[in-house]
């Protein structure tokens, strides 16, 4: 999940994959709510997490961590590897803007065509 290998649509298919064959382990009727699977344990659901909504908590967490990191080389690396990803999907230097459109998801407007099939984290 933190190195964005799989998209959003795919960890959703994890998720009804998930949901199902919890409910059968847990013999919970398919027509249940799923309040019950990922509702807060303090309130007496299960409290399994979401896959789909974890990977992007985890591609943000990861991203800050690694660009707002103490060491100075681990800093430089990820600003570098971003700055590399960006320039090369866009096919020209990334700006300050842009940069910030890739770290918050922008798939529209010039990054929708592209694709990241670089090896990075």
């Amino acid at each position: 999940m933190r190195t964005g290998q799989f998209k959003k649509t795919e960890w959703e298919q994890v998720d009804c994959m998930l949901q199902k064959e919890l409910k059968t382990t847990l013999s919970i009727p398919d027509g249940a709510a799923n309040e019950y699977l990922y509702g807060h344990r303090k309130h007496g659901c299960v409290g399994i997490p979401i896959a789909s909504e974890e990977s992007e908590l985890n591609l943000v967490d990861t991203a800050f961590k690694l660009l707002t990191s103490k060491d100075e080389f681990v800093q430089q690396l990820a600003e570098s590897h971003l700055m590399r990803t960006v320039r090369q999907l866009l096919h020209a230097e990334p700006s300050d803007a842009n940069l910030g459109d890739f770290m918050s998801g922008d798939i529209e407007g010039r990054f929708a065509t592209s694709t990241n099939k670089l090896s990075n984290t």
